[in-house]
């Protein structure tokens, strides 16, 4: 916890002080989270996917990361910058490794979005959920980071490679849902 806790922060002042305006904070490994009262490291707890004995092990350490990924978020927004705050500029992306699972197919991908990145994304207040896999409407990975793309002025409609199994329609182009 001190570890990933350090890391927060040097990321939180490596930002603020202008030193760079890109981060990476990966949490994943083989750690056992001991302060947290968690008795299995990572990789055990990603192997027990459906049973309820995982969950007493998983939920602190979720738990842990959001209050992390929450503290980034306050001290940038402490930051005024232009007519807001620095988190008012930035994007915080929070996702997983691995999908929906330790070892997932990676049908599934859930992230959270904190911060407006300068108003160029729809962010804040809402909870989407797109179409389950080969179903019409679903989209990729590769579209958000297409929507990323596009946010900061590329305006290419492919990225990645494309899923057979999809309509190759729905794998072009940015997430409408999040475009300012």
């Amino acid at each position: 916890t001190q570890r990933f806790e350090s890391q927060c922060a040097i990321a939180a002042s490596a930002i603020t002080s202008g030193l760079t305006n890109v981060v990476t904070i990966d949490a994943s490994g083989y750690y056992t989270w001991t302060d947290l009262g968690v008795t299995l490291d990572d990789h055990s707890i990603g192997h027990m996917a459906g049973r309820p004995e995982r969950e007493p092990h998983a939920l602190p350490i979720r738990r842990f990361h959001a209050e992390r990924v929450a503290d980034l978020a306050r001290r940038l927004d402490a930051v005024r910058e232009g007519n807001g705050t620095m988190l008012d500029n930035t994007l915080i992306i929070w996702m997983s490794d691995s999908g929906e699972e330790h070892h997932g197919f990676c049908s599934e991908w859930p992230l959270v979005l904190v911060g407006g990145l300068a108003g160029r994304l729809r962010t804040a207040g809402r909870f989407l959920q797109f179409p389950n896999y080969e179903t019409a409407g679903n989209r990729t990975i590769a579209n958000f980071y297409l929507s990323l793309l596009h946010a900061v002025g590329d305006r290419r409609e492919r990225f990645g490679e494309r899923d057979p199994n999809m309509n190759e329609a729905e794998q072009n182009g940015p997430l409408s849902e999040i475009m300012a």
